[in-house]
């Protein structure tokens, strides 16, 4: 690759490592006025917590806290809608709900609707960064809800606007996780359809079993283990992505600026793309295997010898590698063979190293 061209994407890297830097300097300095959205807009200023009308008022908390419990009817499936909350769920013996909350926040309020446990927080402050970060966190305020161990659940969706949840051993027909601020750690989920959506936070997925799983991150990494699906949907913005023991049928990963890696990756086709970064893919690629990149290097490692392969590999700058050849440009090989690789790069080398 040329040198010149690694200079100016490192040149260009640095420059928005110190823009970061400034930002974070600005903050330190005194520009962090709160950020409220509610069902009026978009309020700024005020100061932390404040409520005492200089400026917009802010959802506080009171530091008074209350508990809640109580046993609830038969139910088939749980939907939450949180703004601050976290929610666990437990499989014990009983069909039940307890909680601790904020009096200044308030109660979320909770029943159980043809069979559905809905839980919702009523406040209508979305997203407040005018409150401290750690203000239900700590361990103690949130939302328990039992159910008994082996219980068929139909659906389960959880949604918060910024909390770090986890979870695990869940069996249903579907799951859904939406965050818009905050970390997800799930274990042990198995499900016709995965769904999982997070705005800003790192995303942890080990040991899911599903027949549709679908990843969407918009800044954060994600990471997925042990995990076996038919058809795999994983799609990020910014931050890395990455897989290990991961089986799919049919695979799509799409990542727009961070590395993108696998290792142990099982498929039956796929397609991969990143916008900018290094694809690193290692494993059994049967199948298809449609790989492009904009800007970063590719190797691919694809678990069988290369008269297995039909190939195509092309970049517009760079060099290619493959089956103990070398070109500046391009390589296409068609050997007869079940399987397909295509590689296409704008911006990089491209190196395939087939099984001896």
């Amino acid at each position: 690759m040329d040198k010149t061209i690694k200079k100016l994407a490192i040149a260009a890297a640095v420059m928005v490592a110190v823009g970061l830097i400034l930002a974070g300097a600005g903050y330190a300095a005194g520009g962090n006025q709160p950020i409220r959205i509610d069902g009026n807009g978009i309020h700024v200023g005020g100061g932390w917590g404040d409520s005492s009308g200089k400026g917009d008022a802010t959802v506080a908390s009171s530091g008074k806290q209350e508990t809640f419990e109580e046993k609830l009817e038969h139910f088939t499936s749980i939907k939450t809608d949180m703004n601050l909350y976290p929610v666990e769920l437990i499989a014990g013996d009983r069909y039940a709900i307890e909680g601790v909350y904020d009096t200044g926040l308030g109660k979320p309020e909770y029943t159980v609707e043809d069979g559905t446990l809905v839980i919702e927080e009523r406040n209508d402050t979305i997203f407040n960064v005018g409150m401290k970060p750690g203000i239900n966190y700590g361990g103690k305020l949130g939302v328990k809800v039992y159910y008994p161990k082996g219980a068929e659940l139909e659906n389960v969706s959880i949604k918060a606007s910024a909390a770090e949840l986890s979870f695990q051993g869940i069996t249903a027909d579907s799951v859904g996780f939406e965050i818009s601020l905050g970390g997800l750690e799930v274990s042990d989920i198995s499900a016709k359809k995965i769904k999982v959506i997070l705005g800003a936070g790192d995303c942890l997925l080990t040991g899911l079993k599903a027949d549709d799983l679908d990843i969407t991150n918009q800044l954060g990494q994600t990471t997925l283990k042990e995990t076996d699906v038919k058809t795999l949907k994983a799609k990020a913005f910014s931050g890395d992505m990455t897989l290990s023991n991961v089986t799919a049928e049919q695979g799509t990963l799409e990542l727009d600026l961070g590395k993108l890696s696998a290792k142990n990756l099982k498929t039956q086709g796929l397609t991969a793309k990143n916008q900018s970064g290094d694809i690193i893919l290692k494993g059994i690629l049967q199948g298809d295997t449609d790989i492009t990149s904009s800007l970063g290097t590719v190797f691919v490692s694809p678990g069988a010898s290369e008269d297995q392969f039909n190939y195509e590999l092309k970049t517009s700058l760079g060099t290619v590698k493959a089956g103990g050849n070398e070109s500046s440009s391009s390589m296409q090989v068609k050997n007869e063979a079940k399987n397909n690789i295509k590689i296409s790069a704008s911006l990089g080398d491209i190196e395939v190293q087939f099984a001896e």
